[in-house]
């Protein structure tokens, strides 16, 4: 839900709240980023609306800019469905911290196309957490997508975790529920609950809702405001971008699939029967669609295979040097990452670990080497930074120096397609050895146009083979995000080496029938003393072995390595560095150079 529903977008300070309807003067078509409506004055750049599809789903989109008639939509919201002339729109938000009716019913439509491949007819559904699900809208929307289901609201305004715990053997142990609803995270960021405090308690909840014999269906984190938590020092910005990350570390660490969080595919779906429009106000008679019953699949889902607990890698193995023919290199080292990693001494300082957030002052046009932001406060020269660019997609950049309230990044790193006012800008790395959540997006970002050159990438199956990289911080999920209509099975495993890749590949890849396998793997292979030389040879191996079923492969080259040496005297970073380059010789091997 936060990086995809919500496209990260909190309440913004000068829209308004409540409900506002606007009315759709010419129809937009599918696919289409500009809405002609009566009046756009009380609405504000960046924020969220709603609207209702021909095909009678509410979805939500994010407005990048405005004249007095005309909404223009980001790229990565354009319209899913067409909107009629006359149909509505609507402002997202209530106010700071919920949704309003209109939203609501957005959320639910979310959430149905989100677990309509999990859910039973005829089942019991308890839905748990705080205001964003505890509307009325919410609950009738959800009970006609699943008419036959029994669904209890049990859902309150100002609910945390800890509310969610306490109340459990009332709530929902008693109700006999086959499907428990959790979302929370609003009522513990407002009160400066840690992110490790977070995902401990929600580990908590859904340990409890799977020992009554139920599914979790998790919504991550809802997006945050740049106002102070309970503590005052960490923004309930930052706090929601952390515990987003949990979220998507707790299915990293699971062996089942029941705690995958809400996010957005933007698939449009296949329209089902109304009889009326959606009214201008919400005081009018509103006719809803004819239900869709749960046997229904309005698209074929995507299949996320959450992979098991880290592994301590494999150092040796068999491989053996087999004829391949081209493949896809994506050029991460010193392409995306620019060769850096995660740096841990700059004048006795070393960059921030975890996700920190700094606000952009003022826009930045492409090709920009300079940013100014309120703070740049546990910023360190050298270290990796990222940024959602105005076209939508998430981008790195290398900073070169600083000031207090600017940051320079290098000539090779500018700004691509513009930084606008307010937006937001992230450090890269976790720690020392992944990146975080935002980190994860780019790379996917960055993959991404390696991949949808090739016509048949949009609709095939992929299959993602690698390391913590690949599991780790919902990368999966944003590999998704831009290729919807895709099916993704992720099979990676933190720990793993080319050697542990090699081995599962039998058992988690032949038999997927996989259109494409993404590769990812190095880190473990250099903490391991790995030389280049068997780098190269298992790479090449396990790449014939793609190839040998049919499957185009996708290979990532080295993540740039930490500070560090092996035990045969290597530093990590000059083993990365040979690591890449195998990349490259192998292509050009491969391409018969």
């Amino acid at each position: 839900m936060h990086y995809g529903f919500l496209r990260d977008t909190s309440f913004v300070s000068s829209e308004s709240g409540g409900t506002l309807p606007l009315t759709v003067t010419a129809d937009a078509e599918q696919w289409a980023r500009t809405i002609d409506v009566d009046s756009t004055t009380a609405l504000v750049v960046g924020q969220l609306i709603t609207y209702l599809g021909e095909n009678f789903d509410y979805n939500v989109a994010k407005i990048e800019s405005l004249t007095a008639t005309t909404i223009t939509l980001t790229e990565s919201t354009a319209l899913v469905s067409k909107v009629a002339a006359g149909n509505n729109a609507w402002n997202f938000y209530d106010h700071e911290y919920t949704p309003n009716h209109y939203g609501q019913k957005a959320l639910a439509d979310l959430s149905y196309r989100e677990s309509a491949a999990i859910v039973n007819a005829g089942t019991t559904h308890v839905i748990i957490g705080d205001g964003w699900i505890n509307d009325e809208a919410f609950t009738e929307r959800l009970e006609k997508r699943y008419p036959s289901a029994n669904i209890i609201n049990n859902a309150s305004d100002a609910d945390g975790l800890c509310d969610l715990l306490a109340g459990f053997d009332t709530d929902v142990s008693a109700k006999g529920a086959q499907y428990v609803w959790i979302n929370s995270s609003v009522s513990d960021y407002t009160v400066g609950v840690s992110q490790e405090e977070y995902k401990l308690r929600l580990q908590d909840l859904i340990a409890k809702v799977q020992s009554a014999g139920a599914t979790a269906i998790v919504f991550d984190a809802v997006a945050g405001s740049a106002n102070a938590s309970a503590d005052g020092v960490v923004t309930n910005q930052t706090l929601s971008y952390r515990y987003s990350s949990k979220v998507a570390d707790l299915i990293s660490e699971s062996n089942t699939t029941v705690t995958e969080p809400v996010t957005e595919t933007e698939t449009p779906q296949e329209p089902v029967t109304e009889t009326e429009q959606e009214p201008v106000t919400e005081t009018e008679t509103e006719t809803e669609q004819e239900p869709v019953t749960e046997t229904e699949a309005e698209e074929e889902p995507v299949v996320v295979v959450t992979p098991p607990t880290e592994t301590e890698g494999t150092v040796s193995c068999t491989a053996t040097a087999e004829t391949i023919a081209t493949f896809t290199r994506v050029e991460m080292h010193y392409g995306l990452l620019k060769g850096q990693g995660f740096v841990s001494d700059v004048d006795g300082q070393a960059e921030t670990e975890g996700l920190e957030t700094y606000t952009v002052n003022s826009a930045a046009s492409a090709g920009a080497t300079s940013i100014n932001v309120t703070s740049t406060s546990g910023l360190v020269t050298g270290q990796l930074i990222t940024y959602l660019a105005s076209n939508a997609v998430y981008r790195v950049a290398q900073v070169e120096s600083l000031t207090d309230t600017q940051i320079t990044i290098t000539e090779s790193s500018a700004i691509v397609s513009g930084l606008n006012a307010g937006e937001t800008l992230w450090n890269f790395y976790e720690d020392p050895d992944h990146p975080n959540a935002v980190g994860a997006h780019a790379i996917a970002d960055f993959a991404n146009t390696f991949v949808s050159g090739d016509t048949n990438a949009s609709e095939g199956t992929h299959v993602l083979l690698g390391d913590s990289w690949f599991s780790n911080n919902g990368f999966d999920s944003y590999v998704m995000e831009n290729l919807p209509n895709a099916t993704i099975i992720n099979e990676s495993v933190g720990g793993d080496t080319l050697c542990d890749l090699l081995s599962r590949f039998d058992s988690n890849v032949a038999a997927s029938e996989a259109d494409f396998v993404w590769i990812n793997s190095s880190t473990n292979d250099y903490f391991k003393d790995v030389s280049q030389e068997d780098y190269k040879l298992r790479m090449q191996n396990l790449i014939a072995k793609v190839q040998s079923i049919g499957a185009k492969a996708i290979v990532f080259d080295s993540t740039p390595a930490p500070a560090g040496t092996t035990d045969s005297g290597v530093t990590y970073d000059t083993l990365a560095n040979r690591y890449s380059e195998q990349i490259q010789i192998l292509l050009n091997e491969a391409n018969g150079q």
